[in-house]
């Protein structure tokens, strides 16, 4: 889902900007609020917090405070802090191209229909600790000076955080997306915590940067989507929980990902990524020798992380050539029916019957018993004739087999 897009461009208002603009104390907004008035506000300079604590306004039995405004605060200045804590919004709330001073707060809120904060500019921390959104939520590119907390809250509409930067901590953690969430291009300084975040539908992260460590410690995903130069510095995850889901058309992604594995000394979850990494690769190679190269690469040994491979194979091989000396118990000739077989032309049904009934059959387990001998032990006693033939090939084989398996454990065990 993720599509090649322009980067956008957040822009401060610079001082003469600043003059031009309408000042406005937060007390009136705040006293609009109260009286059930919607707010419309677009290139102005709120003074003070924007803090429904300072009314005194009605609560349920939850605490909860309900406002039926409509909040609409466009490409303004707030000379304080954003706090609505513990507040049921009826009504759209915007904040599109707004730069806030201090922090921004809407701790247990609950935002009813679409909550649009995109190019808005935070100096100080964003808290959204326990949210819902019940609508859309529109982040995008926000900017974020301090920590970013939606711990434990609920996206119930699509979720976007395009090109969005944040500058300290992003904390994630238990929230629940329960539909679509982008972060193309999205850029985080220092940690992402999605610990035990839940994405029910898409989950989009091309392009994103994370500088710091990026955990998603028992996240659950239906589909994660990492690829076009998507940076990762450590990545914290079991790689079982998102290799089923993932959708990764970039190798240069997965590398990234094998590198952050091997950095933070997750050797299985590099190996069992690297394995993912060539069966990806080998799907999109044309037919040839190179992909024939890696199918046999699988086969005998899961391209080199998985030492269990080897040994199936070898399994394998013990019981084709089992096959093939049972098959030679048929060919092989006693000295009566080369005798026979050397007048072909006057053989007569009495000379057939003779000519079958010399024939040396032997149990396949018997066969498979001779296989084996050979494979493990390298003995060739006692054999003769096609037999032998057959076991001097298959000699070779366990050679190669045995030197590949002891290189692919001692690649396991010594790191």
């Amino acid at each position: 889902m993720c599509a090649m897009q322009e980067i956008p461009i957040v822009i401060s208002p610079n001082e003469e900007t600043k003059r031009e603009m309408e000042s406005i104390p937060a007390d009136d907004l705040l006293a609009k609020i109260k009286n059930k008035e919607n707010i419309n506000l677009k290139d102005a300079i709120i003074l003070g917090d924007l803090d429904i604590a300072k009314l005194e306004l009605a609560r349920d039995e939850d605490d909860y405070v309900c406002i039926g405004s409509s909040i609409k605060i466009i490409n303004s200045i707030i000379e304080g802090s954003v706090k609505f804590e513990k507040v049921i919004f009826l009504k759209s709330i915007v904040f599109s191209g707004t730069t806030i001073n201090g922090n921004m707060s809407f701790e247990f809120s609950k935002f009813e229909r679409i909550a649009d904060f995109s190019s808005i500019i935070i100096n100080s921390n964003a808290t959204f600790w326990q949210a819902q959104f019940m609508d859309k939520v529109d982040f995008s590119p926000t900017h974020i000076k301090g920590p970013t907390f939606l711990k434990n809250s609920q996206i119930k509409g699509d979720a976007t955080f395009e090109f969005a930067k944040f500058f300290d901590l992003a904390d994630f953690s238990e929230a629940v997306f329960y539909k679509n969430s982008e972060f193309f291009g999205a850029e985080f300084d220092k940690e992402a915590n999605f610990c035990e975040t839940e994405f029910a539908e898409y989950a989009g992260f091309c392009s994103a940067k994370f500088k710091g460590d990026l955990i998603f410690w028992s996240a659950r995903f239906t589909c994660i989507q990492m690829e076009w130069g998507t940076e990762l510095s450590k990545f914290y995850v079991n790689w079982n929980d998102v290799r089923k889901t993932l959708v990764c058309d970039d190798g240069s992604t997965y590398l990234t990902m094998i590198k952050s594995f091997r950095e933070l000394e997750r050797f299985d979850d590099a190996d069992s990524c690297y394995y993912d990494y060539r069966k990806w690769s080998q799907r999109n190679k044309s037919f040839g020798w190179s992909k024939f190269a890696d199918y046999l690469a699988w086969a005998t040994c899961g391209y080199g992380v998985r030492p269990s491979y080897t040994v199936f194979f070898s399994i394998f091989m013990i019981f084709l050539f089992g096959v093939l000396f049972q098959m030679a118990t048929i060919f092989n000739t006693s000295p009566i029916q080369s005798t026979i077989y050397q007048n072909a032309s006057a053989m007569s049904p009495q000379s057939v019957l003779i000519w079958i009934q010399g024939i040396k059959y032997q149990s396949f387990f018997s066969s498979l018993a001779i296989s084996l001998r050979v494979f493990m032990t390298g003995d060739l006693s006692d054999l003769s004739g096609n037999e032998k033939n057959i076991s001097m090939v298959e000699l070779p084989v366990r050679g190669l087999l045995f030197a590949l398996f002891v290189v692919v454990l001692a690649k396991k065990l010594i790191k």
